[in-house]
C-alpha cells in the first residue's frame, strides 16, 4: 500500500482477505513499524475479532517464512501482542482514544467513564418526562399542531433513535417564501429544535456529568475533542501511519469526520474498503453519500481506486442472476451520490462441484415435515461432494454445518429440534424463541446481571446453578450462610471452598469497567472453553 487507496468490493470478492493482506504487508514492508502504527476500523465486534484472528494466522505464516533470526524475532513479537492491536469498531476506538486523552482536556469528564447500555432508554424517558412536566408551555405550539401525544412521541424518537442524525445534520434552512404554510412550518421546526436542544442538554447533564456515555456520545465527544484540541489529533496522526476502514459504506458523516481529523493532522495513509450496494444501515446514521463522495474525490485527485469483482462465494448461476436483476434495478450509470448503482458486473470462479445442485426441494404427503427433513439430512451426511474453499476445492462427506434449514415461521421450530435430536444430528438454532431461556445461555446473561448489580441474588443463583458454573443448591446455601446477599458472603470467602468462585467474579467485575456486557460474556466463554463443555 504505497498511498491512499479506495477499494470497492462486492459481496464474496475477498474483501477481508485483502484487508488482512494489506495489514501484514504494511508491517512487512517497513521493519520500523509496530502494531501501534496501524489502525483498522471494522463495523462489528465480531468482524474485529475475526480480523485479529486472521492477522494472527498471517503473522504466524510470516514467522515460518522468515529468513533471519531478526525477522523471526520481530514477527514473533508482533504475534504475541496481536490482542493489543488497534483493530476495533469505531465506537471501541473512540472509547480507547477518550480514555487515553480526556485528562488533557478541560471537559471535566472522568477517563474512567462507563458505557450506557441497558439503562439508556430509562434515562431518556426520565429526562423527557421531567422536561414535559416543567415546560408544557414551551410545547404549546407543537401540541396545538400535532397533538400532545404526537409531540411527546416525536421528541422521544428524536432523543432516542434520531439524536445522532439530528446532531449530524441539524435543522434545515428555513423556507424564505412569503407563504403562510411555509412560515408556520419554519416556526414549528424552530420550536421543535429549541425543545430538543434543551432536552438533549438535560440528557447530557444526566449522563456526561455523571461519567456515563452512550455510543452516540462516544462519537460526538471524540469529534469535539479532536476539533478543540488539534494537538491531540496530531499526536494520533504521529502514532497511526496507516488507517484501514472496513465496511466504509456503513460510515456516517460524523465517523468519517473523526477519521478525517486524524488523517489530515499528519502524514497518514488510508485504505477504504466497502460496497455501496450493501449500504443498509441508514437507520443507524450510515450514509452511502459518504462512500460515493469519497470514491469520487479519490478519482478526481488521481488517487488509487480498485474494484474487486470476482466472487469466491456464490455459484456462477447466482452471480449471473444478480448481474441481470440488480443491473436493471440499480442502474448501470453512476447517479447522484445518495444512490447505489450496479456499475460493473461480478464474475464468478469456475463452476465448482461439477455443476451439482446444492438446493434440494423435499415433498411430503404430511403437513409435519420435521421427521422427513431429519431423515433426509441423515442421508445427506453420507453423501460426498466437492466444496469450494476460495482458492482450492475439497472433496469430502457432507457435515451438519454445511446444511441450513430455513423456516418461514418459528412456530414449530421445537419439533425440528426434537427430530434432529432423535436422529442424533447436532444442530445450532439461530433466533429460537427459547434460546435465551436455556440454562446454558441464561447462566451467562445472569453473570453479566450479577456483575452489574452485586445485590441481585436471583442473578447470582441463575449463574451459580447453571452450566456456566455448575454449582448445587446445597453449595449455594452453604455459601450464603447468614449473609444478607451472596455478594456479602463472597467478600468474606477466604481460601476455602468458594475461593475460585470469588476470584473469578472479582476478575470479571474488574473487566466490566472496560468492556461491555457482551464482551464480558464473550471473554468468559473463550477463557473457560465454555462452548466445548456445553
Amino acid at each position: 500500500m504505497k498511498g491512499d487507496t479506495f477499494i470497492s468490493a462486492s459481496a464474496g470478492t475477498g474483501k477481508t482477505y485483502r484487508l488482512v493482506q494489506e495489514y501484514t504487508d504494511i508491517l512487512g514492508d517497513d521493519p520500523l513499524l509496530d502494531l501501534d502504527n496501524v489502525l483498522a476500523i471494522t463495523f462489528t465486534e465480531k468482524a474485529a475479532k475475526e480480523m485479529k484472528e486472521r492477522v494472527s494466522r498471517k503473522i504466524a505464516e510470516k514467522l515460518q517464512e522468515a529468513a533471519t533470526d531478526d525477522e523471526r524475532a520481530r514477527w514473533k513479537r508482533l504475534g504475541d501482542r496481536i490482542m493489543d492491536a488497534w483493530i476495533s469498531t469505531i465506537h471501541s476506538f473512540c472509547d480507547r482514544l477518550l480514555r487515553e486523552s480526556l485528562l488533557y482536556t478541560d471537559y471535566g469528564i472522568d477517563p474512567g467513564f462507563s458505557i450506557i447500555t441497558g439503562t439508556k432508554k430509562l434515562i431518556e424517558n426520565r429526562t423527557l418526562r421531567r422536561y414535559c412536566m416543567k415546560n408544557l408551555g414551551k410545547l404549546e405550539s407543537l401540541a396545538d399542531a400535532l397533538g400532545l401525544d404526537a409531540t411527546h412521541g416525536l421528541l422521544e424518537e428524536a432523543l432516542g433513535k434520531e439524536r445522532h442524525n439530528l446532531y449530524i445534520y441539524g435543522p434545515a434552512e428555513a423556507d424564505s417564501r412569503d407563504d403562510r404554510a411555509a412560515q408556520e412550518s419554519a416556526r414549528l421546526t424552530a420550536d421543535f429544535f429549541e425543545a430538543f436542544g434543551q432536552i438533549n442538554g438535560q440528557y447530557e447533564e444526566a449522563t456526561l456529568k455523571n461519567g456515563q456515555l452512550d455510543f452516540e456520545q462516544l462519537l460526538e465527544l471524540t469529534r469535539r475533542m479532536l476539533n478543540d484540541h488539534p494537538e491531540i489529533a496530531k499526536e494520533y496522526a504521529r502514532r497511526f501511519r496507516y488507517i484501514l476502514v472496513d465496511e466504509f459504506q456503513d460510515t456516517d458523516e460524523l465517523q468519517a469526520e473523526i477519521i478525517g481529523k486524524i488523517r489530515e493532522a499528519g502524514d497518514v495513509k488510508v485504505l477504504y474498503v466497502g460496497d455501496d450496494k450493501q449500504s443498509i444501515y441508514r437507520f443507524r446514521g450510515a450514509n452511502v453519500e459518504v462512500f460515493n463522495d469519497t470514491e469520487a474525490d479519490f478519482r478526481r485527485r488521481g488517487k488509487t481506486t480498485e474494484t474487486l469483482d470476482t466472487s469466491y462465494r456464490s455459484h456462477p448461476d447466482i452471480v449471473k442472476f444478480h448481474n441481470i436483476f440488480f443491473g436493471k434495478v440499480m442502474g448501470r450509470e453512476r447517479g447522484p451520490g445518495y444512490a447505489s448503482t450496479y456499475v460493473k458486473d461480478i464474475t464468478a470462479v469456475k463452476d465448482y462441484g461439477g455443476g451439482r445442485e446444492r438446493v434440494r426441494i423435499l415433498e411430503s404427503a404430511d403437513k409435519e415435515y420435521s421427521a422427513t427433513v431429519a431423515d433426509y439430512i441423515g442421508v445427506l451426511l453420507e453423501e460426498e461432494l466437492e466444496f469450494n474453499l476460495g482458492k482450492r476445492e475439497e472433496k469430502r462427506n457432507v457435515r451438519p454445518g454445511d446444511i441450513a434449514i430455513l423456516l418461514r415461521k418459528f412456530t414449530n421450530v421445537r419439533k425440528y429440534e426434537q427430530a434432529l435430536e432423535d436422529a442424533g444430528i447436532p444442530y445450532y438454532t439461530v433466533g429460537s424463541r427459547k434460546f435465551f431461556e436455556s440454562p446454558e445461555i441464561a447462566g451467562l446473561l445472569s453473570l453479566a446481571g450479577f456483575i452489574g448489580n452485586p445485590d441481585d441474588d436471583l442473578a447470582f443463583l441463575a449463574f451459580f446453578l447453571s452450566p456456566a458454573w455448575g454449582g448445587t443448591l446445597e453449595e449455594a446455601l452453604r455459601l450464603k450462610g447468614g449473609s444478607n446477599h451472596f455478594s456479602e458472603a463472597l467478600s468474606c470467602a477466604g481460601e476455602g471452598e468458594f475461593s475460585d468462585l470469588k476470584a473469578t467474579l472479582d476478575r470479571y467485575s474488574r473487566l466490566s469497567m472496560v468492556t461491555t456486557p457482551g464482551e464480558l460474556i464473550e471473554s468468559f466463554v473463550e477463557e473457560t472453553d465454555y462452548l466445548s463443555k456445553v
